[in-house]
């Protein structure tokens, strides 16, 4: 305990919080924060180390322990561990941060894209990044990682396990957000927990669209409507018929999770598109639905067969899905 003493006494009012690298941390519900809380305050120490960005000082990950630390620093200033990590650059510790939060199962479809997309972005500046030598920094990268954007998006594709197009258009997704956080943070925060009513597709335009088009957005995101600017954008249906067969999972899973909402339609993609989409969805609502159970495991307990209901029926609806291929 000697060693984590000496880590909680050099911390101490030094540790630096950088609002960029806070921020791109989807934020814990109030109810998750509190069961947090009570986790370490029952247990007296705080299990999982903060990671610290070493030649900056910076916290990487543990924001939300680190703020329970403080706020109870006399029981739990040397209860915690400290693991430095060593990069190059700022975008280097800002790809770590993006690849340590996709490792991590409490993410939605949305948060999944954006943080996906800031990888993306984070690793071509970090490729312009040279040291005195003239060398690309990140140690990582090959002669081939640095030849342009669309290699720089096969590479992180390859790493992913998913298609380069998917990379592309988490970027696209990814200025999407920032362009309505910029007129709205709250916005942003409802379409990175699906609740804006847009589809993926319509959010990456957002750029593009005049200002005063971008505070309709804004707006009608807030009230809970469906923007003008975005009515006679609808995706068409690829196939008759799939559409009814999509609602119909939706539908199962609205009735059994909060955290439920529409799904993107498929627009043009290529086979692996498609495979690809269909692979990250269904392990998208897996972990959503494994994670609604988890948090709220007294609902078993009050109607578990309401719970076993709510999933066949979800089941089902994948079942009539499949017999249309």
């Amino acid at each position: 305990m000697d060693i984590v003493a000496q880590r909680s006494t050099k911390f101490n009012g030094n540790l630096k919080i950088d609002p960029e690298f806070r921020d791109k941390i989807p934020p814990m519900t109030e109810e998750q924060f509190k069961g947090l809380r009570e986790d370490i305050l029952r247990d007296g120490y705080v299990r999982d180390p903060l990671v610290v960005w070493k030649e900056e000082n910076i916290l990487l990950d543990g924001h939300h322990r680190w703020r329970i630390i403080c706020e109870n620093w006399e029981t739990l200033s040397d209860k915690y561990t400290v693991d430095r990590k060593s990069f190059p650059n700022r975008w280097a510790a800002l790809e770590w941060i993006c690849r340590n939060q996709l490792n991590k199962h409490n993410l939605n479809d949305e948060q999944i894209t954006y943080i996906r997309g800031e990888m993306y972005k984070a690793r071509k500046k970090s490729e312009s990044t040279r040291d005195e030598r003239g060398r690309f920094s990140p140690s990582h990268l090959n002669e081939d990682a640095v030849k342009g954007p669309a290699r720089t998006a096969k590479i992180i594709a390859k790493e992913l396990g998913v298609g380069q197009s998917t990379i592309e258009r988490a970027e696209k997704f990814h200025d999407g957000v920032d362009a309505i956080k910029e007129v709205s943070p709250e916005a942003a925060d409802k379409v990175l927990q699906g609740k804006s009513g847009l589809t993926k597709t319509q959010v990456s335009e957002v750029p593009k669209m005049e200002p005063e088009k971008r505070r309709e957005v804004v707006a009608a995101i807030l009230s809970g409507q469906k923007p003008e600017a975005m009515k006679s954008k609808e995706p068409r249906q690829k196939k008759q018929g799939y559409g009814k067969e999509t609602r119909a999972i939706n539908d199962a899973m609205s009735k059994y999770s909060s955290a439920s909402r529409e799904t993107e339609p498929v627009a043009e993609y290529s086979v692996d598109d498609l495979y690809e989409e269909i692979v990250v969805n269904a392990k998208a609502y897996v972990d959503m639905l494994r994670n609604t159970l988890v948090i709220r495991h007294s609902v078993l307990d009050k109607d578990r067969d309401r719970i076993r209901k709510g999933v066949q029926d979800i089941i089902d609806a994948i079942v009539k899905v499949r017999n249309l291929i």
